[in-house]
């Protein structure tokens, strides 16, 4: 079977961080150098990645809501393509509610980091009182009617994994199919975890100010494709012909959430 590009595009939008996560795959931090894309890098980029097949668009860093010009990526990206934004609901003040309400009838997603449904074990890796602001912020969420997504990274501390959010979240009227866990990697500030080498992941197209990468789980030099973002279309076909290299040499690539 030929391979197949998956459709999802992943942008780092920041690396600046409010929070100081252990495990942190790309080193965000308060102090972290911010490395935002500009508003003239990420409309070109969307410009060209549409044509060429991609439907979802995931925003990432650091924490998105620190980019001085998150409104402006986002309301011209939810006019366009499927979006959803990784972020710790840490930030949402009523200021910036009403600009996400603001922006223009769309596809949007708030994707929220959560470990636990316990505080303890939660704020262990993400730091004391992280838990009660986030679940302020999933409050405050729901209660504007916006879809939110809960997303966890399973620690040996972890109290049931993703059974235990999934109940805890149901509870709040997120749909079970929207609440997931994903493996704790041993790349930026962890320790512990999986290893992780590029030339056994499948790709999930990922691009930063500095370049295009192989995967959002990690900016590092080892994942980097290239340094040239554009012509975007070039960038991918590089993937692609890798994979192609990997399907002829009988190589088998893992899936990471």
């Amino acid at each position: 079977m030929a391979f197949e590009l998956s459709s999802r595009l992943w942008v780092y939008t920041n690396y600046e961080c409010n929070l100081s996560c252990s495990y942190c795959i790309v080193k965000s931090h308060p102090e972290a150098e911010p490395r935002a894309i500009g508003l003239d890098i990420f409309e070109r980029l969307l410009d060209e990645a549409l044509p060429l097949g991609f439907d979802e668009l995931y925003l990432t860093g650091g924490e998105p809501f620190i980019h001085p010009c998150i409104f402006d990526l986002l309301d011209y990206a939810v006019q366009r393509i499927s979006t959803t934004v990784l972020t710790n609901a840490t930030l949402f003040t009523p200021r910036r509610m009403e600009r996400l309400k603001a922006l223009p009838a769309g596809s949007l997603t708030l994707q929220v980091s959560v470990d636990s449904a316990r505080p303890d074990r939660n704020d262990l890796y993400r730091g004391s009182g992280s838990w009660l602001q986030t679940m302020r912020g999933v409050d405050v969420l729901l209660t504007q009617g916006f879809k939110a997504r809960i997303g966890g990274t399973a620690t040996p501390e972890s109290d049931g994994g993703e059974a235990a959010l999934v109940d805890f979240f149901s509870a709040k009227g997120i749909d079970k199919d929207d609440v997931f866990v994903r493996p704790l990697l041993r790349r930026g500030f962890s320790k512990r975890g999986k290893d992780l080498c590029a030339d056994r992941v499948l790709p999930e197209v990922c691009v930063d100010r500095d370049g295009v990468y192989w995967h959002p789980l990690s900016t590092d030099p080892d994942f980097q494709v290239t340094g040239e973002i554009f012509p975007f279309s070039q960038a991918v076909g590089l993937i692609r012909s890798e994979m192609d290299r990997r399907e002829r040499e009988g190589i088998e690539s893992l899936t990471y959430q």
